[in-house]
């Protein structure tokens, strides 16, 4: 099977091919990142790379059976300026002929997510067996643009049924499709994928880098503001230094002394037990599941503002040997009495306890209305697993000098975040017919 990939990336189509026991003989990649080009040389290092797709000489390429591609997408998103595809001077690109008569006439144009017409030259010219193209919800009528384009409604997969990552996206493939109706018309017979049930507790690291988890210096700079519903974090949210912090019930927001806008405002935060999210727009969310959509962080120069933050639980005691006695991770989330001589943990929902126990007997009561959080990012491997890419697949790539280097953890966040969930690739891909 020979395959062209266009915006390439880190390769997550080639990925999701090998899940489905498609190995290409030929693989040729359109990538211009040179983060990206360097973990595929890394991780694939039989991938043909022919920069960008602009420049392309598809008549060197022979036959192709499948074109794939994820075109860009911040001019159809609605977190970007929603320009869609059209020039700097504001002529909106309707038709393949039309943007290549613009293209030849030396027109610029508007952001990158033009670039979608390349994908469709590339079909129009390769007419390959099959076509695979990804991109996020847009308006209605860039849709219905690109549908008519690629003569196939697009198919509408949330990545939450088979990662702990809410990641909605449209695919237009004839890949798994019928005629149907008086006309013929070309229609997907693939359904949504079974829902795994993975959370986003499934996916976290048990050991952390100190690295990983918001400074001392960053949260003595956030205001005290109110209280979260204390049905739900049961009580005051707390740095496990000691420094009391909150966040804003109104709007939603980390906000620091003296700034209006800064690296952590806005940022979505989730508990880990009880999956409190609060989003942009201040909404609380309880028993929320899954992360935010992962992306590049295309508007925060790559440190990933829009990344959601998590609250690790910390089960803190008066005596420091308790996790010597008694294994505390394993408690319930409810009132229970630790008896540290007997090594044990003594539920009892029929006492109401009023007091601590006398610590000189070694025994505590744990009240999980009183707990303490550390505040971190996810770590490079957690998003990974986020887009179901294999542990440490962005660790390391193979610079210009064919030498292995370690790729920096902003390159990896934004490689990711710039990629495709495999698993939900891979569901598509099981229905192509060698």
């Amino acid at each position: 099977m020979k395959v062209l990939s266009l915006f390439d990336g880190i390769g997550a189509g080639r990925v999701a091919l090998e899940r489905c026991n498609i190995i290409p003989d030929v693989y040729y990649s359109s990538e211009v990142d040179k983060y990206a080009i360097s973990i595929m040389k890394y991780n694939y290092p039989n991938t043909i790379h022919l920069g960008d797709v602009r420049n392309i000489d598809y008549s060197s390429l022979g036959n192709i059976d499948l074109v794939m591609g994820g075109s860009p997408c911040q001019s159809f998103s609605f977190a970007g300026k929603m320009k869609g595809m059209s020039t700097k001077d504001s002529i909106e690109i309707y038709s393949l002929e039309h943007y290549l008569e613009l293209k030849n006439k030396g027109f610029e144009f508007e952001g990158q997510s033009y670039l979608f017409w390349e994908f469709v030259y590339a079909v129009k010219t390769l007419n390959p067996k099959y076509f695979f193209l990804e991109n996020v919800r847009m308006e209605k009528r860039w849709e219905l643009i690109i549908s008519k384009a690629l003569n196939i409604h697009p198919i509408v997969i949330n990545s939450n049924l088979v990662s702990a990552q809410n990641r909605e996206r449209f695919y237009w493939t004839n890949i798994g499709v019928k005629s149907s109706g008086l006309f013929g018309e070309l229609e997907s017979i693939i359904e949504q994928p079974k829902d795994k049930s993975i959370l986003l507790k499934d996916v976290l690291e048990s050991d952390v880098d100190d690295k990983y988890y918001i400074n001392q210096k960053t949260i003595e700079n956030f205001n005290n503001l109110s209280d979260l519903p204390g049905d739900v974090l049961g009580g005051d949210f707390r740095h496990d230094e000691g420094f009391r912090w909150r966040l804003n019930g109104k709007s939603g927001t980390l906000a620091t002394k003296g700034a209006s806008n800064n690296s952590l405002s806005g940022i979505p935060l989730v508990k880990i037990n009880d999956f409190i999210k609060i989003d942009k727009k201040g909404n609380i969310k309880h028993n929320q599941n899954k992360a935010s959509c992962f992306t590049a962080g295309a508007n925060s120069g790559g440190n990933h503002s829009d990344m959601d933050l998590i609250a690790i639980p910390q089960k803190k005691y008066n005596n420091k040997a308790l996790n010597k006695t008694i294994d505390i991770n394993n408690i319930k989330n409810e009132t229970c009495l630790l008896d540290c001589y007997n090594k044990s943990v003594q539920y009892d929902k029929s006492i109401t306890i009023t007091t601590r126990v006398n610590a000189s007997n070694n025994t505590f009561i744990y009240e999980p209305k009183v707990v303490d959080y550390k505040i971190r990012r996810l770590t490079p491997i957690e998003c990974e697993r986020l887009q179901t890419f294999p542990d440490d697949y962005t660790k390391y790539g193979i610079n210009t000098n064919g030498d292995k280097i370690e790729i920096s953890n902003t390159q990896r966040y934004k490689t990711i975040g710039n990629s495709w969930t495999v698993d939900v690739i891979a569901h598509i891909f099981k229905h192509i017919e060698l």
